[in-house]
């Protein structure tokens, strides 16, 4: 298919590589008078996977150009107990930070000058239809990814419960951890930072709830309205991604992480036909990866921080009912013989599942946050006796 993607950002690209891999032809559209707001951004090993299937470019490589650094997990500061602890990428995989500026230039010039990408500096305003076509500014195609900010309210429905929504971005000439991005807690909401050791240089962002306070603090300001669009797929001719369908907040990379999710799922609908089921496959999936996406959060946030102000007070005890509230599997007793389970058999059936993490991740952030070992834990808590299977006696009648 000739699919049109429109905006240059870093969900245009994921779109895109998803698409290039499945052999579908694309070409970009972009507003020529908008400037690229150029952020610190991080990411989940998923990424750097793509861009090395579809573009044979490994993570060695941007990092030795100087274009990514490193990711090796996440440390989190004056979270939970208020020590410091870090949530490890599981396998020995890793990630990588970047600013969107450099990163998404590279990956542009490579798709334009070593594929051939069609880029057209034009502003959208809009399609029409013709003939199972869709037209955009007088060139057909037969789909389009919208990937170009925001849209009209009445399309979005609003969180579950709001963490922060606006964030004030420096750069600090210190570095921390060479290889975790990190989230330190603050009265007002929680600090990233991440690290370009090359460069000597932490990227970081004060993030905040504007409602709850205002911080005075030198940087650049910016806000947003999280939010999620009620659906992906919004007809036979057009899909969302990026900003377009949902922003909420940039704990853990989330957002790049199911950018990259809703892509696959984008493909496998022109894969099924754009059929009347495949439409509601579609976004039925992606409503539920939005309930992930805030259980995950609600997980996080329900250990609260060292701080006892309206942010923490207020995102701590919302998070914790709605934790709670959405299954009895995630009561901490359960979650802990889920775990003894899973840890002692030699299949992941995933026994414990919060959102988008995993065993390693719950014995991670569970122990980080409260300070206790994973075995500590586990006292006192039932555990299934588990012992070999026997072989069976195929004499006995």
């Amino acid at each position: 298919m000739k699919i049109a993607i429109i905006g240059k950002g870093t969900s245009a690209i994921i779109t895109a590589l998803h698409l290039i891999e499945d052999d579908h032809d694309v070409e970009f559209f972009y507003d020529p008078d908008v400037k690229p707001l150029s952020v610190g951004e991080s990411t989940t090993p998923h990424i750097q996977q793509l861009i090395f299937r579809v573009l044979d470019i490994s993570i060695g490589e941007l990092a030795d150009a100087g274009i990514v650094s490193y990711k090796n997990g996440i440390k989190y500061l004056k979270w939970g107990k208020g020590k410091s602890f870090r949530h490890h990428f599981s396998g020995g995989e890793s990630a990588f930070h970047f600013e969107s500026g450099i990163l998404n230039k590279f990956i542009h010039d490579h798709l334009e000058n070593e594929r051939g990408i069609v880029y057209h500096a034009e502003r959208v305003n809009g399609y029409d239809c013709e003939d199972d076509q869709v037209i955009i500014n007088g060139k057909e195609y037969d789909f389009v990814v919208n990937c170009a900010g925001w849209n009209d309210k009445s399309e979005y429905y609003k969180p579950i419960f709001e963490t922060v929504n606006s964030a004030i971005l420096y750069t600090r000439d210190t570095i921390d951890d060479p290889t975790y991005t990190l989230h330190t807690a603050t009265p007002d909401g929680w600090e990233f930072g991440l690290p370009f050791p090359d460069r000597g240089i932490t990227k970081c962002g004060y993030l905040y709830n504007d409602k709850l306070s205002d911080p005075q603090i030198e940087g650049k300001k910016i806000s947003w309205t999280p939010r999620f669009s009620k659906k992906v797929i919004q007809n036979r001719y057009e899909a969302y991604n990026g900003n377009r369908l949902f922003f909420i907040e940039p704990l853990e990379a989330l957002s790049l992480l199911y950018y990259d999710s809703v892509a696959s799922d984008i493909v496998d609908f022109l894969k099924n036909g754009r059929t009347h089921i495949a439409y509601q496959e579609a976004n039925e999936s992606y409503l539920s990866a939005m309930t992930e996406y805030f259980l995950s959060l609600s997980w996080y946030y329900s250990y609260g921080s060292e701080f006892d102000t309206p942010f923490w007070k207020n995102v701590k005890a919302r998070s914790n009912v709605y934790f709670n509230s959405q299954s009895y599997t995630n009561r901490l007793d359960s979650l802990l013989e889920s775990y003894y389970i899973s840890s002692h058999t030699s299949e992941d059936k995933g026994f414990l599942k919060i959102g988008c993490f995993a065993r390693h991740d719950f014995k991670d952030v569970h122990c980080g946050m409260t300070q206790i070992p994973i075995e500590k834990h586990l006292e006192g808590v039932f555990k299934y006796r588990i012992t070999p299977l026997q072989p069976c006696d195929d004499n006995v009648e």
